[in-house]
């Protein structure tokens, strides 16, 4: 199975309360899943169509390492969604309208595609960064888990080989 190891890093914002996320006009200002329009922002669309598409996976590719019992395990493709919703116990359902699909390699994808991102960090960084607006108690118990789940490991047995008796 072919792995993708990527350093990851997770990071909490604290907002003073002028400037919290309390409304989807908030999240949409902070928070895109969308595919960028390659004419008005097309440094941004290249970046969001190399980085920031999940798979292909799914019925264009059951053999796709998130493909659990015939399902992808992060639920993509999303639903379109003309507009965000809040969710209190969630993530919130990300704007993602309905539009042409466009190509990215050798695939036709669309907005139901796109993972999370912030435009401004994309543009700095040019790298995948998942960006999602929390404030649940999932997220506290989720960071506590990220924080201390140690280094990666591995088991491995060595085994002398027998020749044939």
């Amino acid at each position: 199975m072919q792995q993708n190891h990527q350093d990851a890093m997770a990071m909490v914002r604290k907002f003073d309360p002028e400037s919290k996320i309390r409304t989807k006009d908030d999240i949409d200002k902070f928070v895109n899943a969308e595919l960028p329009d390659p004419c008005t922002d097309p440094r941004l669309f290249q970046i969001v169509a190399k980085c920031m598409v999940h798979g292909p996976c799914g019925t264009i590719n059951i053999n796709s390492p998130c493909m659990r019992d015939g399902q992808c395990c992060k639920s993509f493709p999303k639903q379109f969604k003309d507009d965000t919703e809040e969710n209190v116990n969630e993530y919130p359902i990300y704007r993602r309208r309905a539009t042409e699909p466009v190509q990215a390699g050798k695939y036709s994808i669309d907005n139901r595609w796109v993972v999370p991102y912030n435009p401004w960090l994309l543009k700095k960084f040019n790298a995948h960064i998942n960006v999602e607006v929390c404030a649940s108690v999932k997220s506290v118990k989720y960071l506590y888990k990220y924080v201390y789940k140690g280094h990666d490991a591995a088991s491995f047995k060595i085994q002398k080989e027998v020749s044939g008796s």
